[in-house]
C-alpha cells in the first residue's frame, strides 16, 4: 500500500496530517460523520478466532473525498459498514451530521457495495422507482432525478431493460444511479470497481466525478489508482488503524 500512496500526486503535508487529527481536515465544510476511537469485533467461531478492527478515528467533512487504501483485511469495508450504520461500534463512538439518530442519517447517505444491490428481475426503471420510495421521495422527483441520471450515466436506452440483462459495469452504474437517486451529503462506495472488466473500473471513477453534486462527501474503500486520483484526502490502514493521512491533489 505504501508503495502505491508513493506512487500518487500525494505531498508529504504533515500539516494536513495533524488538521486531520485536530478535526479541522476538509477545509471549512462541516462535520458530516466521525468515528471515535470506534472499535469493531468480528466474532470468532471453532474454525476462525474472534478479530478486532481499531481502535480508529476518522472525520468526514462536506464536499470532501476519502480514500481509504491498504491490505485486505485492514479495515476498509468495516469503516464502511460502520459509516453507513449497518455496523455497529463495540467501544468507541459513531456520529452523524452533528449528532442526529441513525434511522433520520441513513436518509442522507447513499452506499455501493462491492456486490451491487439490485434485483436481476426489476427493469432498470423499476429498480430507481423502488429505491426512490424506500426514501420516501415525491413520485415527480423520483421521475425527475431518474431520467437526469440515466442521461448522465448513459443508461437513457436501458431503463426499460432487466437489470440481470445487463453487463457487470452498466450494473454499476445503475447501482451508482440508486446510491445518489436521493442526492445524499454522505455517499459511501466499498470496492466499486472490483471485479469489473478493465475497460469499465477505469469509466466508474469519471461517471462518479459527474455526478458528485455541491456540498456531497465520499468515502471510497478502493485499490485503484483511477479511484484514488478522485479523492483530496488519503487513509492508509493496516490492522484497524490509520497508519498514514496524508492529503492529494486530487479532485
Amino acid at each position: 500500500s505504501l508503495s502505491l500512496l508513493d506512487a500518487l500526486p500525494i505531498s508529504t503535508m504533515n500539516d494536513a496530517t495533524k488538521d486531520s487529527q485536530s478535526g479541522n481536515a476538509g477545509g471549512d465544510g462541516h462535520e458530516v460523520a466521525s468515528l471515535q476511537d470506534a472499535t469493531y469485533v468480528y466474532t470468532g467461531s471453532r474454525k476462525l478466532p474472534s478479530r478486532r478492527i481499531g481502535p480508529v478515528s476518522l472525520t468526514v467533512r462536506s464536499g470532501e473525498a476519502i480514500a481509504l487504501i491498504g491490505p485486505n483485511g485492514c479495515g476498509k469495508s468495516t469503516i464502511i459498514g460502520l459509516l453507513s450504520g449497518a455496523s455497529t461500534p463495540a467501544e468507541g463512538r459513531m456520529v452523524w451530521f452533528g449528532g442526529e439518530p441513525i434511522g433520520l442519517a441513513r436518509r442522507k447517505i447513499g452506499v455501493v457495495f462491492q456486490s451491487p444491490a439490485l434485483d436481476d428481475l426489476l427493469t432498470v426503471g423499476e429498480t430507481l422507482r423502488l429505491a426512490g420510495r424506500l426514501l420516501l421521495m415525491p413520485t415527480d422527483r423520483i421521475e425527475a432525478r431518474s431520467r437526469a441520471l440515466a442521461d448522465q450515466l448513459g443508461l437513457a436506452e436501458r431503463m426499460r431493460d432487466l437489470v440481470g440483462s445487463l453487463s457487470g459495469g452498466l450494473k454499476r452504474r445503475v447501482d451508482l444511479a440508486r446510491a445518489v437517486l436521493h442526492e445524499p451529503e454522505l455517499l459511501l462506495l466499498d470496492e466499486p470497481t472490483a471485479g469489473l472488466a478493465e475497460a469499465s473500473a477505469t469509466t466508474f471513477p469519471t461517471s462518479l466525478g459527474h455526478l458528485r453534486s455541491a456540498g456531497m462527501a465520499v468515502v471510497a474503500a478502493t485499490h485503484t489508482v483511477a479511484e484514488i486520483g478522485l479523492a483530496d484526502r488519503v487513509v492508509v490502514l493496516d490492522q484497524g488503524r490509520v497508519v498514514v493521512e496524508k492529503a492529494t491533489g486530487g479532485a
